[in-house]
Parts: C-alpha cells; sequence; structure tokens
C-alpha cells in the first residue's frame, strides 16, 4: 500500500550527493505538487546507499480518530532552507539554472504551506503530508506544541514494520506516489559515484 513499484530498466544519466536525507515527501516545498516521481539507478557506488518509503496514506488511516480531527484543521510550513546540505548546494544550484533555462521562475528559497492532511486530487484519498527534512513548523500553533506535535506523527508514519528498504542494482526504476510516499536515503562514501535519474 505504499504507490509505489520497481523494475529493471536500461540505465540513463543524472547524479546526486553523497549525504545522508532524511525523511521526505518530494517538492513539498512548491505550491503545486507532482503527484507521481521516479528514480532510476546509472551508476553506484560498491556499498549503495538504500533508499526507504513509507506510505502517508497507511499514516493517517492508522492514526486515532481524535488525533486526525486534530489535524485537519492544520497548516504546515515547508521549506528547501537546509535540506541535503543546505540552500547553496550544488544540486539546489544547479536545480535553479535548469528552471531558468526552463523559463520556470522559482524564488531563492522555495517554500510553500500545505495542509497537514491532503486529499489526493485524482482519487481522494486523505494521506498525511509532513516530513522532517522540509517541514519547518505547524501554522499557528506555538513552536514547542508543533514541534512535539510533528515528531509524534514522524514517529508513527516511520515505525520499523511500515518502511520498506530498496536495495538498489544498476538499472532499477522504482516509480512512487509523490504525494502520498515520504522516502529517505542514506549517505555514501563521497569519494564513489552514484548517478541517478529523477523526476
Amino acid at each position: 500500500d505504499i504507490g509505489l513499484q520497481a523494475f529493471r530498466i536500461h540505465p540513463a544519466a543524472l547524479a546526486g550527493g553523497a549525504f545522508n536525507i532524511d525523511w521526505h515527501a518530494d517538492y513539498s516545498y512548491v505550491d503545486r505538487v507532482g503527484k507521481t516521481s521516479f528514480l532510476n539507478a546509472v551508476e553506484l557506488p560498491r556499498d549503495p546507499p538504500r533508499t526507504y518509503f513509507v506510505s502517508q496514506y497507511h499514516a493517517l488511516e492508522t492514526l486515532p480518530k481524535e488525533t486526525v480531527e486534530k489535524l485537519r484543521g492544520l497548516r504546515a510550513f515547508h521549506s528547501i532552507a537546509g535540506y541535503g546540505g543546505g540552500v547553496d548546494s550544488e544540486r539546489l544550484q544547479a536545480d535553479i539554472e535548469r528552471d531558468r533555462e526552463r523559463g520556470i521562475v522559482r524564488p531563492p528559497i522555495p517554500e510553500a504551506v500545505h495542509s497537514v492532511v491532503v486529499r489526493h486530487p485524482d482519487t481522494g484519498r486523505e494521506l498525511l503530508y509532513v516530513g522532517p527534512a522540509i517541514t519547518k513548523h505547524i501554522v499557528g500553533l506555538p513552536q514547542e506544541e508543533g514541534d512535539a506535535l510533528l515528531r509524534e506523527l514522524y514517529a508513527h508514519s516511520t515505525r520499523p514494520e511500515n518502511v520498506y528498504a530498496h536495495d538498489w542494482e544498476v538499472g532499477d526504476l522504482v516509480i512512487f506516489d509523490t504525494l502520498g510516499t515520504m522516502h529517505k536515503r542514506d549517505a555514501w562514501d563521497p569519494k564513489e559515484r552514484r548517478h541517478m535519474r529523477q523526476l
């Protein structure tokens, strides 16, 4: 129930960075989020880092009803600041330059506010939409209270029994639901190369 498929294809190009990346939903820091993402392994280190996935549909559905009702009226602030090495990271600068070449203008530090409980626009199914790498705070709650709530939600979402860990091989293609899936990635030896194609 993770909205994820994995299969092998012929490899093509693009790269990442060697640092660890915590749990997040891709592009939650922009106003209009895509619905599907993929990762394609082009080249891997000798000891490939795993990528881990959890279903945010399952996370919401397994929360107590009173908690879900409390979450319905809340909104969270998402920002790229400090993510994956910070806003000055080589990867972010490359993304900004690519967007500029395509005529897409984004703020220097992309950020957005989203409901904590989101409904998928195609299926109507509800999901929990917060993640520790990009969600910065709950709008309107005192910082301490909001942080405690977020820690509780993250611990619930990422319980070991809910996590799928993908062991990469060159050519793997993993397609996942961008809205309904959180993922994270292990670090690897920066002297080695890991090239991934991503959308």
